[in-house]
């Protein structure tokens, strides 16, 4: 079972290390993707998905949607949709 969470308004220059900081206070996490901007490579596209081993840790973060910010912007968290075939 699979438990990810979307995370939308992260500053474009947020890096894998620093999303992972920030959410492993709510348990361990099994991955983070932040896609990169089509054209521009050095920056990334605003959001990411950040995958935990639990799904209380998951609840955890989901249940703190209104606390979380990074560099002075407030977070966007919601459970991940499944990815369409």
């Amino acid at each position: 079972m699979r438990y990810k969470i979307f995370v939308g308004s992260i500053p474009y220059t947020a890096t894998e290390k620093e999303v992972r900081e920030l959410f492993s206070q709510f348990g361990s996490i099994v991955e983070v993707v932040i896609p990169g901007h089509r054209t521009l490579t050095d920056k990334n596209r605003g959001f990411c998905f950040v995958e935990f081993t639990e799904e209380r840790a998951m609840n955890a973060a989901l249940d703190e949607h209104h606390a979380l910010e990074m560099d002075g912007r407030p977070l966007t968290i919601e459970r991940a949709l499944p990815k369409k075939q």
